[in-house]
């Protein structure tokens, strides 16, 4: 979806994308998580869909979130 809206902002229209996900983990964490994404946008400036890719995966909220600081708050009642 953040490709589909930086797309957009660049004034790009696209016919398809179609992304796929894999998602790796090792010793219950994730390790790894690799986007693949085609577009089809016939006539679109290339570099301007190279640019909205890599602002889509800078602002990707889920990559945010896989970049959280996680703090563990502990009560403890004696």
């Amino acid at each position: 979806m953040a490709l589909s809206a930086q797309l957009g902002e660049r004034s790009i229209t696209p016919e398809a994308v179609e992304t796929a996900c894999t998602i790796a983990f090792e010793n219950l964490t994730l390790t790894q998580s690799v986007l693949r994404a085609a577009v089809t946008a016939r006539g679109a400036d290339r570099a301007k869909v190279e640019d909205a890719a890599a602002a889509a995966q800078a602002g990707c909220p889920i990559s945010k979130v896989l970049k959280l600081v996680i703090a563990l708050v502990r009560t403890v009642t004696t």
